[in-house]
């Protein structure tokens, strides 16, 4: 007989409860781990999607925010959990060329720096049995904006008073295949505009209308030079000189086959008018009146105004680039006033407006550099070389 056991089921049954609290903490333990792991996922994602969209908006720092704000809310609209929070005013920091950031080192002048903080504060599953309550995800990313342009832009635009307007794009359905730069403000009134390369400005960008596309970006850039230095002497000497050209009558033509001095004024007055090989220089103001004129291998140089009044001008120049040229201060020192005309090469005023009105236009293998430009119109497309325009910018995350 067996004498001093006791029954022992009392035992069993509280092991098998601390048992099976263990295991329950353990299994609660494994689900908040994982989705921990998944929120840590989740706002690093965030964190570097939100980062690269603000850089490619910089230093535009309201576009960037929207640009930022906009991400943000697509990500958590596509994965309902768990939501990520980035408040715009404590958890994001934007760097400018010639700041440092933390950890890279100084931007050059065609960069820029955004780092975002992205949180996730979600309330744990099994883990608050053990006392945990909530779990407090933060996630960081930098992303910088590099810009590379063509040798100078496709509209330039040298006007650097602060209160002044460079650039102003008034129409719909534009294109310009390059970069565009102002010294000051750039105003684009309109919808559906495309600017394939950077929109560089000086003091404001003020955009009015719906769907205006920047490809290249859009940032507030430093005071340039005029691209290009063309000066009257560099087309000396002429062949022949003539006191003025007066063409009156539609259908002429005029072959001059070389440089020509002007001492006065050039007026055309007359449709389909076509002058040919030919570099004019012009002590006074060049205006040609009627439609249809073509103006083939000829470049004009005017210490005056050049006025085009009537459609279907076209015009290739007889320099390698240049195609008008005016030095003339005025605020209309280049202007078409008409709409289908087909122009090559470069225009250049650098005292004073190249103004182009009316619908249609298309500028080709060139460039438009003046003080100030104003494009009044719809249809127009400019569409530069090599050497003006075709300017990118990219955007990479550094941290």
């Amino acid at each position: 007989m067996l004498r001093g056991r006791k029954p022992r089921r009392g035992v069993i049954l509280v092991t098998v409860a601390l048992a099976l609290t263990v295991l329950l903490g353990i299994v609660a333990l494994t689900v908040d781990v994982g989705r921990t792991a998944v929120a840590v996922q989740r706002a690093q994602g965030v964190a570097d999607a939100t980062a690269m969209a603000a850089a490619a908006q910089l230093p535009n720092a309201a576009l960037a925010d929207t640009r930022l704000t906009g991400v943000l809310s697509a990500n958590n609209e596509a994965n309902p959990w768990p939501q990520v929070t980035i408040n715009t005013t404590q958890d994001v920091t934007y760097y400018a060329a010639g700041d440092e950031v933390p950890g890279y080192g100084v931007l050059e002048s065609n960069e820029a720096a955004a780092t975002v903080q992205a949180h996730v504060n979600e309330q744990y599953g099994f883990a608050r049995l053990s006392g945990q309550q909530q779990m407090n995800v933060v996630r960081t990313a930098t992303a910088k904006s590099h810009i590379s342009t063509g040798a100078y832009s496709c509209l330039f635009a040298g006007e650097d008073a602060t209160w002044d307007t460079g650039i102003t794009v008034n129409g719909s359905d534009i294109c310009i295949e390059g970069d565009t730069h102002s010294n000051t403000k750039i105003t684009i009134n309109g919808s559906n505009q495309y600017f394939a390369g950077p929109v560089v400005y000086r003091n404001e960008l003020r955009l009015n209308g719906s769907n205006i596309q920047f490809d290249g970006g859009s940032y507030e850039g430093a005071i340039l030079g005029y691209p290009v230095d063309y000066t009257w002497d560099d087309f000396l000497p002429w062949d022949t000189e003539v006191s003025s050209i007066s063409i009156n009558g539609s259908d002429k033509s005029l072959d001059i086959n070389g440089v020509m001095h002007v001492l006065g004024n050039v007026t055309v007055n007359g449709g389909n008018f076509h002058l040919c090989n030919s570099l004019l220089l012009v002590e006074g103001n060049v205006i040609f009146n009627g439609e249809g004129h073509y103006l083939e291998n000829v470049t004009i140089i005017a210490k005056g105004s050049i006025t085009f009044n009537g459609a279907c001008q076209q015009l290739t120049p007889y320099t390698e680039d240049l195609a008008l040229m005016s030095l003339s201060s005025s605020s209309e020192a280049i202007v078409f006033n008409g709409s289908n005309n087909h122009n090559y090469g470069t225009f250049y005023a650098p005292n004073g407006s190249i103004v182009y009105n009316g619908s249609s236009q298309k500028h080709q293998y060139g460039s438009i550099i003046a003080k100030k430009i104003t494009i009044n119109g719809s249809n127009y497309s400019l569409y530069g070389t090599e050497t003006s325009g075709g300017g990118t910018k990219t955007v990479r995350l550094i941290q």
